[in-house]
Parts: C-alpha cells; sequence; structure tokens
C-alpha cells in the first residue's frame, strides 16, 4: 500500500498523459492570469469494511433446490450463484434474508457465499461458514486508495480555474460534483489502476477521494483568499441554480440546494458565535445519488496539539423524507463511520498481505473520541425522495 501511494503521487505529479473525464473553458490561461494558485495533493488510504459481523453463511443443498440463510447486499445473487456453482434452477432457491449486521458495500460482493455453496455442495450436508475477523480483513474489498492532485486558480477572490488529476487503485473519480460545472474553466484526468488489490463498494462509493480532496481545497483556496469558509462556499454557489449532468442519479445538480445546506448547518452550529482560543469550526458538503448533505465540526486542540471532536451537525436535502427518523439515523452514522475513515481506518499491505487485521492493530474510533453530540436538520425543499 505505501508503494502505491508513492506511485500515484508520482503519476499526478508527472507530466504523464491521462484520460480527461471532462473538460471546458481556458484552464492554462486562468492559471496564467490568477492573483493565487494553489498547487495541492491530498491523500486516501485503502478503507477496511470491518462491519460489525464478519461475513457469514448457512447453505443447504439438495438433488434439485437449496436453502441460503445470509444477510446480504443483493439477495438474488445468492440464488443465482447456487446455479452458477451447482447447476440447479436459481428459481428453486430460497434464499432468506437476514439482517447484515453492517453492510456498507461489502455485503454486495458474493466471494463468502460461494464458499459456502461450494462446501455444502461438495459434503452434501447443510453448512455454516463464518469468518473470523482477521479472514474478513485479509480478504477484503478496500475501499480504493487514491492520490488527488488539484491546482486551483483565484481571480478577484473567485474561482476562476480547477484541474483535477487523480490517480487511484480502482474507478473513476466522481466529477458530476462540485465545483464543476460552476468554475469558469476546468480539466479533470484520471490514471488507469494497475493495482491487484482486491477493491469496491465503501459507503458512498467513489465519492469520498472526490469530496475529502475537493471541499480541502475549497478551504485553502477561502485562506488564501482571507475569507470565511462558509461565506466563501455560498459564493461559490451563486448563482443558485440547476446545472445539467450526465449521470444515472439526476439530470441535474442544484447550486441552491448545496448552498442551502451549507446554510442549515452552520445555522445549527450558530457558525458566528465566537468560540475559546484553540476552537473552530469546519465545514464540509458535497452532492451525491440525487442528495445534497452539509456538515460543521467543532474541535478543540489542546496545547499537546491533540485533537478533540466536541460536537458536530448536518443538514440533507434529500427531497421528500418518507422516514425521518432513518434519515436521521443514518447522518449520526455517517458521521461516525466518516470521522473514523479519516482519522483512523487504513489498511496496511506489505509483501502481499494486510498488515493490521484485527482490531488490536486496526485502530478505530472509541466513544470517547466521538462528539458527545450530533444534530441533523433535515431540509424540505419539495422534490421528489432521493
Amino acid at each position: 500500500s505505501e508503494a502505491q501511494i508513492q506511485e500515484f503521487h508520482r503519476l499526478v505529479a508527472s507530466d504523464t498523459p491521462a484520460t480527461v473525464l471532462k473538460e471546458y473553458g481556458e484552464l492554462e490561461q486562468a492559471i496564467e492570469s490568477a492573483d493565487v494558485v494553489l498547487d495541492h495533493a491530498y491523500e486516501h488510504p485503502l478503507l477496511v469494511h470491518a462491519c460489525m459481523e464478519p461475513l457469514n453463511c448457512i447453505v443447504d443443498i439438495r438433488d434439485d433446490s437449496a436453502t441460503v440463510v445470509v444477510g446480504h447486499q443483493w439477495p438474488h445473487s445468492a440464488a443465482t450463484e447456487v446455479e452458477r456453482v451447482t447447476g440447479i434452477d436459481a428459481l428453486k432457491v430460497q434464499v432468506i434474508g437476514r439482517r447484515m449486521g453492517g453492510g456498507f458495500g461489502r455485503r454486495g460482493e458474493i466471494d463468502n457465499v460461494r464458499e459456502a455453496v461450494a462446501l455444502a455442495h461438495k459434503v452434501k450436508r447443510p453448512v455454516k461458514v463464518t469468518w473470523t475477523r482477521e479472514n474478513d480483513t485479509e480478504q477484503d474489498f478496500f475501499g480504493p486508495a487514491a492520490v488527488v492532485r488539484i491546482r486551483a486558480a483565484l481571480k478577484d477572490g473567485k474561482i476562476s480555474g480547477w484541474h483535477h488529476r487523480q490517480a487511484q487503485t480502482r474507478g473513476n473519480p466522481r466529477h458530476i460534483s462540485f465545483p464543476i460545472g460552476i468554475v469558469p474553466s476546468c480539466k479533470v484526468e484520471k490514471f488507469a489502476s494497475t493495482s491487484h488489490i482486491p477493491c469496491g463498494t465503501w459507503r458512498a462509493p467513489l465519492h469520498l477521494q472526490w469530496a475529502f480532496a475537493a471541499e480541502s481545497m475549497i478551504d485553502e483556496l477561502a485562506y488564501a483568499a482571507d475569507e470565511d469558509p462558509l461565506a466563501f462556499r455560498l459564493k461559490l454557489m451563486t448563482p443558485e441554480k440547476p446545472y445539467a449532468i450526465d449521470d444515472w442519479s439526476a439530470k441535474e445538480i442544484h447550486s441552491g440546494r448545496m448552498a442551502a445546506c451549507y446554510r442549515a448547518a452552520a445555522e445549527l452550529a450558530d457558525w458566528s458565535k465566537k468560540r475559546p482560543d484553540g476552537t473552530g469550526l469546519g465545514i464540509a458538503g458535497h452532492y451525491t445519488f440525487g442528495s445534497y448533505a452539509a456538515c460543521v465540526l467543532e474541535v478543540t486542540v489542546n496545547e499537546r496539539e491533540k485533537l478533540r471532536i466536541n460536537k458536530a451537525w448536518g443538514a440533507i436535502d434529500c427531497g421528500f423524507a418518507i422516514n425521518p427518523n432513518h434519515i436521521r439515523a443514518q447522518m449520526e452514522g455517517g458521521f461516525i463511520d466518516g470521522l473514523n475513515a479519516a482519522l483512523f481506518n487504513k489498511a496496511i499491505i506489505k509483501n502481499g498481505r494486510v498488515q493490521n487485521n484485527n482490531f488490536d492493530t486496526l485502530r478505530w474510533m472509541r466513544m470517547r473520541e466521538a462528539p458527545v453530540s450530533i444534530d441533523v436538520a433535515i431540509i424540505d425543499s419539495g422534490y421528489e425522495p432521493t
């Protein structure tokens, strides 16, 4: 994993041609005429899923039918896997779905079901397979690692150019998201992956890398412009209107809906309130899968430069809220999962093996390190549910 990150850094810093995913405007002209140009690289490590329950599955293979008991994100795939391995018609396979004990994308894979099916088919008896935590971590389909290099230009206090150059283990940058479309000039490039490390979906698939890098750079630009981070973002979202995108999740992305989330989260946090020395607020937001969300954290750094997350506030616009309690729970859980990923979760692979394969070596967020409170605003935007 260390060599992989080093190679990613080399690629994004080089003149090596990459695949252009999006390009418009006059980027080089914007950079040449800018008042300030920032050039930063952001790292994103391999992320472990570490679901609460390790992978497990019960399979009973009979002559012309079968039963599978499993918590899975795509239960029908268990039936088709039985058909693939044994030849039994998938329509004669009963799949009994159970709660997953955590999914996060890991239980969209079929590898543990395949193992249980193969064993039950071989021994002709019902089989229960439960992976150890070490199995679970070593054979994970990790959230992809990435290095993102962004060159951004400021002119008269506004972003005039954005050059996003990304190398990652798997997948593409999610270039439908802000600030693409609202900055005058942009170019988004990606390098092809040559890694054999297995990667898969981890929460918001492949959006994490984009959101982390883009919002971090927007903070840097606000600082360079000597402007409040919230005010800088709201100015970036002006005019508040829809922009066309080419994505399965929506045909447009609306800067007004994103701005409303920034404002709502900031209002919950009492953004303009003066905090004690050493305590400050951070804000970030993102659009994904048709929904918009923004988050604010209050953080204190003590004299030993130790970080303490005090409180968290979040706002979401996911259209009509069918189940507000569920949405609020997802936001609260998302805060914990996101903070854990930002601060602790990191798979270390050396000589082809995962080095930190259980919680004695895989650092995880403790209750005492989590925010003492998380408040959530669900925005009624009048749009259909997303």
